[in-house]
């Protein structure tokens, strides 16, 4: 199972968000499934691979984080999913097993556009060339509604993410309008499609919301967790927590990796958190990202995360 204390090794926040893309698990999981080819999502083995043979090349990067800054600074977002997509970019041209064909390679058909490629590489592993749909995502169980897996954003939902991934962006190959720029930038139209999915799913927050569960058909049951609740629980939620713990807001750049942080000033007690909280939803309707910390070895170490929305979320 996923544990934070493995993150420890990471100094650099970039650095740990990079091997974060590769190495936490996937929201997808290999088994037999309806409607969605399993061969059609990422193997897990294979993204482990990857990060054992550039394991030198990452402690180096650690030690020294230009060339990852300075590749981020000059692709600087502010949407996290781009964020996301700027990290693996760097992966696929820098590890020794992948050469990096296209990013978001455009198809158009006339004056419409029919769609893009997120990645098309070259897959040195198993010899092939790989087209990569790749999402970062994060849904809270809502069990009363309809569509049970909503995003923050509550008009995102896990079903609708799926359907699109492997019912339009996965069979992007197939139309006519791709065979042309495929030729022209891979010198051939043969790609083996797969998602590439990774996130955190939450929970409702109580006894059980930490217990190993499938959240649905598609999603494999080590997927990392969180909780939620809203605004008015958290209160609840804080008095049955452990004195000793520190508490984060984490901006948005933030949500990928666990959090390991050194530095006592930027860290919130039970009650400055439950305070900033009150007083940030008074004028705003967002949700926001909170992690628990346990001081560990000299750092501050997430100890769990979670979503906490505004009282009348998802309407």
């Amino acid at each position: 199972m996923f544990d934070p204390e493995d993150w420890l090794q990471w100094r650099n926040p970039a650095v740990r968000d990079l091997v974060w893309v590769m190495l936490s698990p996937s929201l997808l999981h290999h088994e037999p499934c309806d409607g969605h080819a399993c061969e059609q999502r990422v193997n897990h083995a294979w993204c482990q691979y990857l990060v054992q043979q550039n394991i030198d090349w990452l402690k180096r990067l650690d030690n020294e984080p230009r060339p990852l800054l300075s590749w981020l600074n000059l692709h600087q977002s502010q949407y996290l999913g781009r964020y996301f997509e700027n990290l693996l970019s760097f992966w696929l041209q820098h590890a020794t097993e992948t050469d990096l064909l296209a990013q978001n390679l455009v198809v158009s058909d006339g004056a419409l556009q029919v769609g893009e490629f997120d990645f098309i590489f070259q897959d040195h592993v198993y010899s092939g060339l790989r087209h990569w749909e790749v999402a970062v995502k994060f849904y809270l169980h809502a069990p009363e509604h309809p569509r049970a897996w909503l995003g923050p954003n509550p008009n995102d939902s896990l079903n609708a993410k799926l359907d699109k991934v492997f019912n339009q962006q996965l069979l992007l190959a197939q139309h006519p309008a791709a065979e042309q720029p495929l030729i022209e930038c891979c010198g051939s139209t043969d790609l083996v499609p797969a998602a590439l999915m990774k996130g955190y799913l939450f929970y409702p927050f109580d006894a059980t919301w930490q217990a190993q569960q499938v959240a649905t058909t598609y999603i494999s049951d080590q997927h990392m967790r969180g909780w939620w609740c809203r605004a008015a629980a958290l209160p609840e939620l804080l008095a049955q927590s452990d004195d000793a713990w520190r508490w984060m807001i984490l901006p948005k750049l933030r949500w990928l990796s666990p959090v390991v942080y050194r530095f006592e000033s930027d860290v919130l007690d039970k009650q400055s958190l439950a305070a900033q909280v009150q007083q940030y939803f008074q004028s705003n309707r967002h949700a926001l990202m909170v992690v628990s910390l346990a001081h560990i070895d000299d750092v501050w170490l997430e100890v769990s995360r979670g979503f906490v929305v505004d009282d009348q979320w998802p309407n």
